[in-house]
């Protein structure tokens, strides 16, 4: 089934140290505010909220780690517009 929102891989390396460190560049760069965060054993999701779009940060073993709106199916086009731009900026920071 196709998605009608837009996930980015952001590396294919599930590390949770990579994923904190994400995490910490999105806060930073994006003035994000964190407004969940739950862990299990193979997987972290961090809920942000980033210029008023809310967007999910996650992380499971043997994937790696992607970029989605929180609202997934739901999400407004200003949503996936800044999904795009935040894993661009993850996956390339000198642009």
């Amino acid at each position: 089934m196709e998605h009608l929102y837009t996930e980015v891989l952001i590396s294919a390396n599930a590390d949770s140290v990579d994923f904190e460190n994400l995490v910490n560049r999105i806060v930073s760069s994006f003035d994000a505010k964190i407004v969940n965060h739950a862990r299990d054993l193979d997987t972290d999701y961090v809920d942000m909220e980033i210029q008023n779009e809310k967007l999910t940060l996650h992380r499971q073993n043997f994937v790696g780690i992607s970029i989605f709106p929180t609202a997934l199916d739901h999400a407004s086009e200003q949503a996936n517009a800044l999904v795009e731009k935040v894993a661009l900026k993850l996956k390339h920071p000198d642009r």
